[in-house]
């Protein structure tokens, strides 16, 4: 070890080289501290000059080396904070996102409108536009847009163009250096204020492979890729709230229709639960009872079921032949349904029934009218069976007859049954002929036995339509209650609602028919029996009941309806007459021991009783010929009640022809309401808007997007007097005066316009001789007119006050206590107040009817009051226009709580400026 050649030497210095250049730095660094050690001076005292060169050269390597090293690590710590910045700017871009999503998923409006100015603030864009699909799929429609001036296209077609190449392949597409870009057809056509873009990103919206919309956003600088990957990111999810609130919208219209369907519907039943008795009661509207369309079409179902159970339905053509039948009426009348179309309806037609009868049928129903009578009908076999029959013609909008619709119940058991007991007592009447039975005793019995046969026929005579109809839940307690089944079992409607139908249950009634009845309905099925009820005061009353299921779409019943016949006065007929039988038996026993005795005054009976025969002949006649008379008013009544319905509703599509549309609103005033509930089918309150004046050519230099706009916006909310149809006309009458007054005679000033409107509404009065100062057709009316330059609502009111809302203060401005028209003639040249509201900070507008803060409601069935209302108003006033509807609807609702009519037409505008 002490002696080591040149060789070895060399060998150490190729060593250490080789340790450096495979990278093993820290062996190297050792070897060269024990040599500054003196290790090698030591062991290795034979090593040459060159050694201790190579060994700096070594060293200086090794340095470098390091140094390299602790800068690639610097390198990467760099490069890997930069990537979690990036990454922490997508997460808390996405969480605001998210944030904007649900804070803004109910209008579209809205979201766009937020999600353009996020994306501007925080994503560097300079300029954004916010596109959603059309309904046909086939466009794009522009929602709202930050940064682009009017000429940025409003729709784009989804196959056209570049578009059409993106949402092709549903992916985003960037443009970097749109100037050096040489596909030219492919580039967005982007107009912009004074930049030119340079970088484009155009962001499909898809979600579940379903195109919700477009965001094409502009970049001066350069777009990062960790900014396209957070684009693409929340992409997904804007898509899925679009879908989501287009999705509401459309259920929201569709629940619109349902309710709207559903009023209809209920309507009608009231106009048939009242049996006409007041035209007036077809004005009044149903409260809303089905929430979903799928159970209304449920509840139809059902009610169509129970009428096809106990109804016999068939319709013709004018010429009477067979279109359509029910199952009921085949297997009543034994004929199948191949059998029953197109052949007419003599094919059940009985020989005993008179021609007289079907020659009256034919004169009522092409007449238009309802025809009504009871007759015998021929079954297939040849057998006979009776229907009570209603046959009403169904007419076009000429009032042409198009076609008859029939409805029949089968009373062939009950005719049969009064057809047994007239030929009981046809053989009593005949036996006590012959027995020949004498005395005032046998005399008042004959008298007793005549007034009930004609009590009989009387009843028979008379077709009690009505029937007795409930709801219940699953569990039986009573959720709705006609007014014929309160008259009958004598409570109330708030003493049935919400108890169970064992309140009018009778202990005489088995339990076993119950058990029965609720096994049947559990398993969809329909039950019928004829039940023995009890009433509030304890009578007992008997029903022919049909209850059957509403079931969901999935087969499961979700409540019951029932439909009962009251029969209480046929049950007690039928004891009457077996009780008279029996005691008609009786009397004949005791007649025969007397026969001897009244043979002589036989004779002088007989011509009495021919004489009372005759006077009750004439007594029957009289009542047929009175209940036809009835029928024929009723059918009168209910023509007449249909041409003044259809007048009055083509007097409501005049009215709403005339009331600003919804285009009009929105392109006129943007954050707005319109709380409109006319009482009646027309109103006697309506809204106006109009444009008018000018800009100063000195405000257009500096506002170039105030350029096809008006400088001046109206907008008014008037009260006629009266409502209904008076009312209506009275609104015609001001929409058009206002109409000339500010369009034709461009007048401003809101004072000179209600000063002209009076006059013109004195004049318009007068020329109909309404002189009289008692007279009051007029209106009260609050005005606004917006002058957009100087940014000042100016207003004038005839009664009618103003409210206004600023930083967070209600203010009230009262119009003069003066109306426009009325019968005073001392108020034609009258002058109106113009008050002025200064617009430089957040304003909140309401006018109003008197409608809603007079309407009568609550606990104690009092006036809302103005203070109250003026309350609700403030409590509203920061919601969004939508919610401000929504709220005033509800407050309302709740209310009247179903205990209260609408007694005025109401109305509520409301805007933010």
């Amino acid at each position: 070890m002490k002696y080591i050649t040149n060789k070895n030497s060399l060998l150490l210095m190729l060593f250490l080289a080789g340790t450096l250049l495979v990278g093993d730095v820290l062996l190297t660094l050792i070897i060269l501290w024990l040599h500054y050690q003196g290790f090698f001076v030591d062991y290795l005292p034979h090593i040459s000059l060159v050694s201790n060169i190579l060994t700096f050269i070594l060293i200086s390597f090794a340095v470098g080396r390091l140094f390299k090293h602790f800068r690639n690590n610097a390198k990467q710590l760099h490069a890997l904070d930069r990537k979690q910045q990036e990454a922490a700017w997508q997460t808390e871009g996405i969480t605001q996102v998210m944030d904007i999503l649900h804070e803004h998923d109910e209008n579209l409006t809205d979201l766009g409108s937020k999600l353009t100015k996020f994306l501007c603030g925080y994503a560097g864009m300079t300029a954004v536009g916010f596109f959603v699909t059309t309904e046909s799929k086939e466009e794009l429609e522009l929602i709202t847009s930050l940064g682009f001036d009017l000429s940025f296209p409003q729709r784009i077609s989804v196959r056209q163009g570049l578009y059409g190449h993106i949402l092709h392949k549903e992916q985003a597409l960037v443009i970097q250096n749109i100037q050096e870009t040489t596909q030219e057809k492919y580039l967005v056509k982007s107009a912009f204020l004074n930049i030119q873009p340079q970088n484009v990103v155009i962001l499909p919206l898809y979600f579940n492979h379903k195109l919700a919309g477009v965001v094409e956003g502009v970049f001066i600088e350069k777009m990062a890729d960790y900014q396209l990957a957070f684009l693409e990111k929340i992409a997904e999810s804007i898509a899925a709230t679009i879908i989501e609130i287009k999705q509401n919208q459309e259920n929201s219209r569709l629940l619109a229709e349902s309710q709207m369907l559903t009023e209809n519907l209920r309507a009608q039943e009231e106009e048939l639960r009242q049996n006409f008795e007041e035209i007036r009661a077809v004005q009044e509207q149903l409260k809303e009872k089905m929430e979903q369309t799928e159970l209304i079409k449920n509840e139809l179902a059902a009610r169509d079921k129970v009428l096809n159970i106990a109804a016999l339905v068939t319709e013709s053509d004018i010429f009477g032949n067979i279109t359509y039948a029910n199952e009921k009426f085949c297997e009543v009348s034994q004929y199948s349904i191949e059998e029953c179309i197109g052949k007419p309806h003599n094919i059940i037609r009985h020989p005993d029934t008179p021609k007289e009868l079907f020659r009256e049928m034919w004169q009522t129903i092409k007449a238009g009218k309802v025809f009504h009578a009871t007759f015998k009908n021929k079954r297939k076999d040849g057998s006979a069976y009776w229907v009570e029959t209603n046959i009403a013609p169904v007419l076009d909008a000429n009032g042409r007859v198009t076609r008859y619709i029939g409805v029949r119940f089968d009373v062939t058991e009950r005719m049969e049954y009064l057809e047994r007991v007239e030929h009981l007592l046809a053989e009593s009447e005949e036996k006590t002929e012959q027995l020949q039975v004498q005395g005032e005793a046998l005399q008042k019995q004959m008298k007793e036995n005549e007034k009930i046969k004609n009590e009989l026929a009387a009843r028979i005579n008379v077709l009690n339509q009505s029937a007795i109809v409930t709801e219940a839940d699953l569990y039986g307690t009573i959720i709705y209650a006609n007014r014929r089944f309160c008259e009958t079992s004598k409570y109330s409607l708030e003493e049935c609602i919400g108890k169970p139908h064992s309140i009018v249950r009778h202990p005489d009634t088995p339990k076993e028919v119950f058990q029965e009845m609720w096994k049947t309905i559990k398993n969809g099925g329909t039950f019928k029996g004829i039940l023995k009820n009890r009433a509030k005061d304890g009578n007992a009353y008997w029903v022919d009941t049909t209850i059957a299921p509403i079931l969901d779409e999935k087969g499961l019943p979700i409540k019951y309806i029932s439909v009962r016949f009251d029969i209480t006065e046929q049950v007690r007929q039928a004891k009457q007459i077996e009780q008279l039988l029996f005691e008609s038996l009786e009397i004949n026993k005791a007649l025969k021991i007397k026969e001897t005795e009244l043979t002589r005054i036989n004779a002088e009976l007989l011509t009495t009783q021919t004489q009372l025969k005759e006077a009750n002949e004439g007594l029957e006649e009289k009542v047929l010929l009175r209940t036809q008379e009835i029928s024929l008013q009723k059918a009168e009544i209910e023509h007449k009640k249909n041409e003044i319905e259809s007048s009055i509703r083509y007097a409501k599509r005049i009215q709403e022809a005339m009331l600003p549309t919804p285009e009009e609103l929105e392109e006129l005033m943007l954050d707005y309401f319109i709380f409109y509930q006319p009482r009646d089918i027309v109103s006697g309150d309506f809204y106006w808007v109009a444009e008018s004046g000018e800009y100063s050519v000195d405000y257009l230099n500096t506002h170039k997007d105030f350029e096809n706009k008006k400088r001046y916006c109206f907008f008014a909310v008037a009260d006629c007097t009266g409502h209904g149809v008076p009312g209506a006309f009275m609104s015609m009458i001001g929409i058009s005066k206002l109409n000339q007054i500010v369009k034709e005679q461009e007048i401003i000033n809101t004072g000179d316009i209600l000063r002209i409107l009076n006059e013109e509404v004195h004049t318009a009065m007068s020329k109909y001789g309404q002189h009289s100062q008692t007279l009051r057709d007029g209106m009260d009316i609050s005005l606004c007119c917006l002058d957009r330059e100087k940014q000042i609502l100016y207003f004038s009111g005839a009664i009618h006050p103003l409210v206004y809302i600023q930083e967070n203060q209600l203010h009230l401005i009262k119009g003069d206590k003066r109306p426009i028209g009325g019968g005073f003639m001392a108020y034609k040249n009258q002058i109106f107040s113009v008050h002025q509201i200064n617009l430089d900070k957040p304003t909140t507008i309401y006018l109003y009817s008197d409608g809603f803060q007079d309407q009568f409601g609550g606990n104690e069935g009092r006036k809302f009051m103005s203070k109250q209302f003026r309350e609700l108003l403030f409590q509203i006033h920061h919601l969004s226009a939508q919610e401000q509807h929504s709220t005033l609807e509800k407050v309302l609702r709740g209310w009247l709580n179903e205990k209260y009519k609408q007694i005025d037409d109401i109305l509520v505008m409301g805007l933010s400026i």
